[in-house]
């Protein structure tokens, strides 16, 4: 049955890039896109890519803040482990790359992955809400797509949605897990203890929004990250020579950031060339010369991801092939392999009793 949904999911992907790829080479003249591709400005290029390093690196750093209270790991490590990520989710499909990272770093270092799980989820929920902010601030330069302000306000609520229960989770994990070993009456034992054990230590990889410093500093981080990220779409748009505003960045990197909940296969295929062409046509109605610019980035940030994830796989003393494996479940242990029954599970998972 698991193998039939994945193959499902992998499927659904599959033919969703197929059909948005089908949609961003509509009106497209090719001669017009291979002369904009070949006019590109490598200046440009060069700093632009430095300015997705600059943003994976201040990554780095945020996530090195949300594991701080958890192990003392280093910026290279996360940066490393960041990186490897990426580039599962450009070899394999269903976007396993966050789950990769989180088990490989804590089979590294021994720590659990599901509380490393915790704070890759935290920092999907600050991304998203930084991009919001980004696209909200863009909205007093510029006129909004309606389907475009449709989407942000859909994920403006999931976010808030998702960062709410987290901090529930954060600051009254002890009440969760109590109600979750209550759950034995109506479900296996063993099945609520598991969930319990998952759930807790999930919590305790959101120690950060426990503390008002850290989760400040969360947050910095993650608007000097976005900021970046923005500026390097600027100097793109700039080496491709698109007529557009210096903010057309940002909405650019808005759009393709939020419409990457979209299913696609491996790396973003079709799903990125159309929300690129698509975001520039309120500035670029050549519709060819948008495509070369999706064309292009797409293959210079998969090159450059790929080329770093190898050396940090090196670095990590880390085979590809281990890679594949990662997206299986984690086998968290139960009550019976812990020392003292349900009542240390919940003593040890409790939060409330842990003080910045």
């Amino acid at each position: 049955m698991k193998t039939w949904w994945t193959g499902q999911k992998l499927c659904v992907g599959v033919l969703s890039s197929a059909v948005f790829l089908v949609l961003a080479l509509q009106q497209v003249e090719w001669a017009r896109t291979i002369a904009t591709l070949r006019d590109v400005d490598w200046g440009w290029v060069c700093l632009g890519i430095g300015a997705a390093v600059a943003t994976i690196v201040t990554f780095a750093f945020r996530w090195r803040l949300l594991l701080s209270r958890t192990t003392d790991i280093s910026v290279q490590n996360t940066f490393s482990y960041i990186m490897i990520g990426y580039l599962t989710n450009i070899i394999f499909p269903l976007r396993v790359g966050e789950v990769a990272r989180a088990v490989l770093l804590g089979k590294r270092h021994g720590i659990r992955a599901s509380v490393i799980f915790g704070s890759v989820v935290l920092e999907r929920t600050l991304d998203v809400l930084t991009i919001l902010m980004v696209a909200a601030g863009v909205s007093f330069l510029m006129d909004i797509p309606p389907a475009v302000r449709a989407g942000m306000i859909l994920f403006a609520a999931a976010g808030l949605a998702a960062l709410l229960t987290l901090l529930f989770l954060a600051r009254s994990g002890s009440c969760v897990l109590s109600r979750i070993a209550g759950f034995s009456g109506f479900a296996s034992s063993v099945l609520a203890e598991r969930l319990a054990v998952f759930v807790g230590r999930f919590a305790e990889g959101l120690s950060t929004l426990r503390n008002g410093r850290e989760l400040w500093s969360a947050l910095c981080l993650s608007a000097v990250a976005w900021g970046i990220a923005g500026t390097g779409t600027i100097c793109y748009i700039a080496a491709f020579h698109l007529r557009a505003p210096w903010y057309a960045g940002f909405f650019l990197l808005a759009v393709t950031n939020l419409g990457s909940a979209i299913p696609s296969s491996p790396g973003f295929i079709g799903v990125y060339h159309y929300l690129a062409v698509m975001a520039l046509s309120v500035w670029i109605p050549d519709r060819s010369e948008a495509l070369a610019y999706a064309i292009g980035t797409h293959g210079i940030s998969m090159i450059t991801h790929v080329l770093i994830a190898c050396l940090c796989l090196a670095r990590e003393g880390i085979a590809l092939q281990s890679i594949g494996v990662t997206g299986q479940p984690v086998q968290e242990p139960t009550v019976s392999q812990e020392k003292d029954g349900r009542s240390l599970l919940i003593s040890r998972a409790s939060l409330t009793d842990r003080h910045p």
